[in-house]
Order: C-alpha cells, then structure tokens, then sequence
C-alpha cells in the first residue's frame, strides 16, 4: 500500500472516530449510565408489536398478522421481517453497535460525509458537513419522538443524490453502484414518504443534469448512463420486494386507500382525507426557523422553561406568564423548531453566489419545492393542485416534513461553498462581495427582525387572544386588566424572539469575519476552518441541549412503563382463549393495552379504512352492538374505584345466526349496524358478496360453535350444527391471505357486519380452521433475495475492481 493511500485510510478513521466521540458526548446518559432516551413512538411501537414478537420467539416464524390492535390488522407496518433482504440486515448490524438510537445519527454522519468526499470535498469540511446535516435540530427532535424510520430515511439520502452525481461526472460504474446501494438501504428502512420525497429530489436533478449534457450536445452519454442507473434502481428496489410488495397490497384496504363510504363526501379521494393530510402545515413565517430557532418560540412548552431567560425576566404578570405556551406557529403543537443553523444558512446563501453549474440549480430548486410544500395549507394554490393530482402524493401527512429536504440540501451546499473558498482557486475580490452579499441576506435580516419585531411576526397564534381572554374571564381574572396581561405576554414573546435574532446575527457576524480573515491572509487555512468548525458545534449543540437533556433519559424505561396496572392484573386473570378490551382512556391514539391484551384500539398511522370508517360511526359513539360483536369482554374505566368492568354481553368469538340482511352498499351496510341484533342477524353487502343462505330455523339446543386453539395467524373452531347455519366470527375481514377450511377442505368466508368474517356451515360435525398465509409476502422473499445476491455480487465486482485500478 503506497502512502497516498495509507495517508488516507488513516484520515477517513479520524473523522469516524471523531464521529464516534460526538454520538458519546451528545448521547452520554446512553454509552455511560446505559439510560434509555424516552421516545414516545417507541414505546407505542413495543406495545403494538409484542404479540407478533412472542410468536416470532416461540415459533420461529413471521405471524405477519396481530390481533392485538384495532381487533385484528396486518403485522406489515408494525413489526415483520424480511429475511431475505440482506441489506436490511446490514442496517439492522450497524445500529446495534451503538446503544439506540445513536447508531441512526452515526450512518446519517457516514452518509453524507461519503457524499461530500464524492463531490471532491475535503476530510475536514466533509466531516463539518456532516455534522451539521446529522446533528440538525429537527432530527434531534424526531428522534426524541421515536420516529427512528423516519430519521434513518433522511440520514440515507446522501448516498443515492451522491451516487447519481458520481455516475455521471466521475464514474459511471461506481456511481450506479453507490446509487443502487443507498437506495437498497433507504427503502429498507420502509419510510415511504421520506422515500417519496427522495425520488422527487431524483427527478428534479436528473431533469437538470440531463438539460445540461443535452445543451453540451452528450445526450448519448446521459441516455445510457439513465439506463444504467435505472436498472440499479430496479435491482435495488427488488431486494425489499417483500416489503414493498405487501405494502402495496395492504395501502388500498388503509386510511391512505380510497373510502367506500358515500356520504359526508366532498370530493371523491384515494388517499387521506385533504383536512387530515395538511393538519400539519407550517406556517410561511415560520420558515424564518430554519436560521432563527425562536423565530416562533420554538417548543410548545411553558414560558418558564426557557430557565435564564425567565429567571432574568421583568415582567407584570411574570408568574402567570411563565404558565403559557412559548410557541406562537401555526402548528397544533411542536416539540421544536426546524433549525439548521444560523452558519449553515448564512454559507448556503453564499454558496447561491459562489457555486456554479448544475448542482447549485439543483439544490436551489429542491430546497424551494421543500420549503413551498411544507406550508401546506397556507399556500393552496400549489399544495391543493398537488394534493389533487400528483400521484401517490396524498398518501402521506404531515406536509411540513418535506422540511426535511432543505435538511439535506442547505448543508450540502453550504460546504460545497466553504470547500470552494478554501480549497479552491478563487478570486478573492468575488468572494468579499458574495460574503457582502450574504450577509445583507442573513444579517441584515436579523438585524431588521430586532429592530421591527411585529412588522414581520406575529406573537399569537391565530385566536389565541381570544381563547386567552375568555380562560381569564372564567378564572376571575380582573376584566380591565386583561389587555395589560396580553401586552406583557406579547412583550415576553418578543425579548424570547430578539434574543435568538442577535444570538443568530452573533454567529453570521463571527463567521464572515473569520472567512474575510483568510481571504485578507489575516488567519491561515487550519485556524480559519477550526475557528468555523468550533462555531458551528456550538450554534448547533447548544440549541440541541434545549431540547434533548438528560431529563429526557431514564433507567429502566420500558420495564416501568409496561408495568401492569390493577386493571391490567385483573383482566390477566381472565383465562379465556381469546377476547378484547376496550381502553376507555384515549382508546384510539393508544398502544399500550395492546402490550396486555388484545385491544378494540391502538396507535397506528395505516389503520385499516374499514375499522376507521367503525370507529368514527360506532365505536366511538358507544354503540354496544358493535362493541359487542368485537368481543369486548372487558372495559378499562380509568376510575380508580372501579379500574375494570366485564362485559357481559360480549358475543364470544363466535356464533351462528338466523337471518341475514341483504344491502346494496357501503353506506347501507355501515348504517345497518345501528339497530341490529348481532345475535340473530348478518348483514351482507351483495353488491360485493354473493350468498344463497336466506336463513334458518333456530338452532337446537345442542349446536355449538367455539375457539379451540388460537394463534395470531392461525384459529380453528370446533362447531356442531343440526342444520345448515351461517357462523360469524368476531375477527376483522381481510381478503389476502386468510384462507378457511373446513375438515381440511378448502372453503369460502365472506364480510359480514362491515367488518367481520361470516361462512355458511354444513349441518354436523366440523373443524373450521382459518390461516393467514399472504403468497405475496412469500413471492417478495424470494424476489428479495435474487436481487439481494445480484446486488452484492455487482458490488463485490466494482470494489475489487476499484482496488485493481480497472473500474
């Protein structure tokens, strides 16, 4: 080995290592006293799947299916593996070596740093960037909520927008081998939306690379270069074929599906409903956040939180200030502001004057797409038309994390910028007006910010006053002194917003010195960039710190947490096979009884349509019949003197009927549900269902039909019958991949009472056995796995052949 490359084999490890000691100083309480961060989406995550968990240890096999939420559902999107897809596996042996969820801020550190080194940058900036992409705040802040898949997504993108770059400007081979790689590890992760987003980014840069070789006249180098990488893309979306498979099967029967139901509908939608979709939609104020982190408050969270602010505070009212929210946006609630430093966005705006070509376009444009679709349903005029019509768009929610592309793209060409003025050959009396340039654009804007504070922010949120003076009022508080109350509240927001627009000026101001210092030969390169490079640390540490303490860690967090209750002791009594429990306590935003017991609720962002469609017509109305026909055997009260309540009236798993009620839809068949009698009576929509069972006598005395043996995936029945019957079973209905036998002879259930499994029943002795076995989970296995072997073996090919020198 020469001593280029040694030189450089022990440079790249530096930077890892120095990755490695900033995951253990910013993750102490994880790598030293073995605490666990507290993320909410987590714990729901360890309810929801513990079922599917048990069994997977007990028999060695995916269930793929759990009964423990939403009375039964798909386990595709809580907790399935994918055996085949080795590069899930690689992703699954790289976090594990770091304490959770650490190990997702390393590979996003890895990511963008190979991203950077592959568009010429060097170690030092490199690494820099990389730090300011993984360490931005918002992914903190996702992270602390538990959305670890959503994080990992975003930490991966660098790899495939790298990759594509590489393939068409450095080389082709490698370049489609690092594209189809990243993209083999992104959509492993199983983010679609992140994923949605990233193939938006994709188009957008391979529209201007390919504008650009077609103007230079090389079209024939670009058209095969497409190709090449397409056929990556192929290989590489193949080696998660069982995932995407599946989800594609199950999306059309979620609330990201189109609805069956009629009535009540606006406007006719195969994805969620438009209001649902742009709940969360930033404010276009609140775009300010990305430099300035009070800009809007930051947190939702009480005023006196914000410690050495408050303590210094002099105010009227000061106690009851400190009780109110500090977060003024127009989001429901936020645990925190989408903040990617005040430097970051200060060397992006001069990396708008100082980089040229095709990757500054493209930066440009993908960062104004993010920007423009994060406010969602404040800026109709686009977010409407795309909602309407580009396709798949309105499967996904929460619009303001389209965010997480300017994430991406602000660090990206911030260090492009601060490896071009250090590196690079320059003209130093350009880079002196481009500096001027962007600090006019950043500092100046601070600097009006201070000194206007309401000509460009509002501090209350919209019909905030109001609710304010009427809370007062209901609380005595003295009527004439109410408007003295809001303008010190409004006072208190504003010095929080001025204290981050001169903590943010402070920063711009440090940095622009620090690079005219170089450019004037004041300071030389090293102690330029290590001044940088400690700057940007502490802009973006210090902001993290108000967000993630070590209050948010604790010892023995899932043991404490997953504590049985009283309630949850009594109903563990209950020795019968199978039953549900109704949470009364915030049942449908809830995954902790699932844990337990086999819940009528859950927590879930793809619940199944139909259910939701139960829930909101139904269940949530109280309406026993169909409580009931859930076989919600037990009632979690949250009384502290009654904690549990039995259910008598539950039907069991299952039982025969006497009549069925034929309707012609949707609609019909959901409203029928008001006033039936599940005991006696099935509805059957036969617009959907054909059936030639019209009813029967009263069954003898003797007939039974009962759950013998139960698995998630697997319930046989024992029934005797003196006459052909019709049995409903209280299991939700899912049309691919159960599969009923009766005596071990193929048979047919249909859907009966909306969301049950109804079958006719010979007379006489029977065994009825229903199995969940999806043959497109199988199919994507083994689809999975051929291109998981290719993949490899191309990879295999190109390292070797990169280490000859050949490729």
């Amino acid at each position: 080995m020469n001593q280029f490359y040694r030189k450089k084999i022990i440079t790249n490890l530096v930077i890892i290592a120095s990755f490695v000691l900033l995951l253990f100083l910013f993750f102490k309480p994880l790598f030293i006293e073995h605490k666990q961060l507290i993320q909410n989406d987590i714990l729901q995550s360890l309810g929801m799947s513990k079922e599917i968990k048990d069994f997977r240890v007990k028999f060695g096999e995916e269930p793929l299916w759990t009964n423990s939420m939403f009375s039964g559902m798909p386990a595709y999107q809580i907790s399935t593996l994918y055996p085949s897809n080795f590069f899930l596996k690689m992703l699954v042996g790289v976090r594990s070596i770091f304490p959770e969820p650490s190990g997702i801020i390393f590979i996003g550190l890895v990511s963008f740093y190979l991203m950077m080194s592959v568009f010429g940058c060097k170690p030092i900036i490199s690494g820099l960037g990389a730090f300011a992409f993984a360490f931005s705040t918002n992914l903190l802040i996702y992270l602390e909520a538990g959305h670890n898949s959503q994080v990992l997504a975003v930490a991966l993108i660098p790899l495939v927008t790298g990759g594509i770059h590489y393939a068409f400007y450095k080389n082709r081979t490698r370049g489609v081998c690092l594209t189809a790689c990243g993209l083999a590890l992104e959509l492993a992760v199983n983010h679609l939306q992140i994923t949605y987003y990233l193939l938006l980014m994709v188009l957008i840069q391979m529209g201007i690379y390919g504008f650009l070789f077609i103007k230079d006249k090389k079209l024939k180098p670009f058209i095969t270069t497409s190709l090449f990488l397409l056929l990556g893309a192929i290989i590489a979306s193949g080696t998660s074929a069982g995932n995407l498979l599946t989800t594609s099967s199950y999306s059309k029967f979620t609330i990201r599906g189109k609805t069956e139901i009629n009535k009540n509908l606006k406007v006719e939608s195969s994805g969620l409903d438009h209001d649902y979709a742009f709940a969360w939609s930033g404010g276009i104020s609140e775009t300010f956040s990305l430099m300035i982190p009070n800009f809007k408050g930051g947190a939702s969270s009480r005023i006196q939180e914000h410690k050495s602010f408050f303590k210094n505070l002099k105010v009227d009212y000061k106690n009851i200030i400190g009780q109110m929210d500090s977060y003024w946006g127009d989001l429901p609630f936020t645990s925190g502001p989408v903040y990617l430093g005040a430097i970051v966005c200060f060397l992006f705006v001069l990396g708008l004057f100082e980089i040229k070509g095709a990757i500054k376009w493209f930066l440009l444009i993908v960062s104004i797409i993010s920007i423009l679709l994060s406010w969602g349903k404040h800026f109709p005029m686009l977010n409407d038309f795309v909602f309407q019509y580009l396709p798949g768009y309105n499967k996904f929610r929460a619009v303001v994390m389209s965010l997480f592309i300017a994430q991406f793209t602000f660090p990206f060409l911030a260090f492009l910028a601060l490896q071009k003025i250090f590196f690079e050959d320059n003209l130093a009396s350009i880079t002196k007006k481009n500096i001027f340039k962007s600090f006019v654009l950043t500092g100046g804007l601070c600097i009006i910010f201070y000194l206007l504070p309401s000509t460009f922010n509002n501090f209350f949120k919209e019909g905030e006053t109001e609710e304010l003076t009427q809370l007062l009022l209901s609380n005595q508080f003295p009527q004439n002194e109410i408007n003295g109350f809001l303008t010190s509240l409004e006072d208190t927001r504003v010095a929080l917003f001025r204290n981050d627009v001169l903590r943010t000026l402070f920063y711009i101001v440090i940095t622009s010195l620090i690079i005219l210092a170089f450019i004037y030969n004041k300071l030389k390169r090293n102690i330029a960039l290590n001044l940088i490079l400690l700057c940007i640390i502490a802009d973006i540490w210090f902001v993290n710190n108000r967000f993630i303490s070590d209050d948010n860690y604790q010892k023995n967090l899932s043991e404490n947490y997953f504590r049985p209750t009283l309630a949850d002791q009594m109903i563990l009594r209950d020795t019968t096979l199978s039953y549900r429990v109704l949470n009364l306590k915030n049942p449908f935003n809830d995954a902790r009884t699932s844990y337990f017991h086999k819940s009528i609720g859950g927590y879930h962002g793809a619940k199944m349509r139909r259910y939701q469609d139960l829930i909101e017509n139904h269940i949530s109305k109280n309406n026993h019949r169909v409580i009931n026909m859930l076989n919600t055997r037990w009632v979690i009260t949250g009384d502290e003197n009654m904690p549990v309540k039995i259910n008598p009236t539950a039907l069991g798993n299952c039982w025969f009927v006497q009549n069925i009620k034929k309707v012609s839809s949707a609609d019909m068949e959901i409203d029928a549900l008001i006033d039936f009698e599940p005991t006696l009576t099935a509805i059957v929509d036969t617009s959907r269902f054909r059936i030639d069972f019209n009813g029967t006598a009263q069954n003898d005395s003797s007939d039974y039909i009962r759950l013998t043996n139960y698995k998630p995936n697997h319930l046989k029945y024992i029934c005797k019958t003196s006459v052909e019957s019709f049995a409903v079973f209280s299991e939700i209905y899912y049309p691919e991949g159960w599969n009923v036998s009766v005596d071990e002879k193929p048979a047919e259930h249909i859907r009966v009472n909306y969301i049950l499994r109804g079958m006719k029943v010979p007379a006489g002795e029977h065994v009825i056995e229903f199995k969940f076995h999806p043959s497109i989970y199988f199919t994507g296995e083994r689809i999975s796995l051929a291109c998981s072997l290719i993949l490899l073996v191309f990879c295999g090919w190109v390292g070797y052949g990169a280490w000859k020198g050949k490729i």
